[in-house]
């Protein structure tokens, strides 16, 4: 089975099987990223945190079938799978390394792999919901390894 890595901490990067994961528009990234720290979530909340309060609602649903559709393509079919016709999450059976799941170990001395600030220098354009979890997740973080250095 495939093995996806992320790092998280810095500028981020996916990797699958070693090898960087480039996806073709931020914001299918931006739902990737999300479904790495947030495991699951409901289809109508991914929506509105990835495309905002879009006025057109059929736009938005057909950019996340499209993205949805970029993503299994990029990482595999059974990537991305729905708990419930509502619910969208990634597959608990593939195996995934996250920066951020060893940083948050507490029993961690070595912080060498801490490249950066939460996804540094990622944002979405005119989207406040997505850019503010991303400063959320910046300052818990950083207040993190400050904390860690003492």
């Amino acid at each position: 089975m495939q093995k996806i890595s992320a790092e998280l901490l810095g500028a981020g990067r996916i990797l699958l099987d070693g090898n960087p994961v480039s996806l073709p528009f931020k914001q299918a990234e931006a739902l990737v990223y999300y479904l790495l720290v947030e495991k699951e979530t409901f289809r109508p909340k991914l929506a509105d945190i990835i495309w905002g309060d879009s006025a057109d609602e059929h736009k938005v649903q057909s950019n996340m079938r499209n993205a949805i559709y970029v993503i299994r393509r990029e990482l595999g079919r059974d990537f991305l799978i729905g708990a419930s016709k509502n619910v969208i999450q990634i597959n608990p059976e593939i195996r995934i390394d996250l920066d951020i799941d060893r940083f948050n170990d507490k029993n961690l001395t070595d912080f060498s792999f801490y490249a950066g600030d939460f996804l540094e220098n990622f944002y979405l354009k005119d989207n406040e919901y997505y850019n503010e979890w991303l400063l959320n997740n910046r300052q818990h973080y950083r207040g993190l390894l400050q904390e860690r250095l003492k």
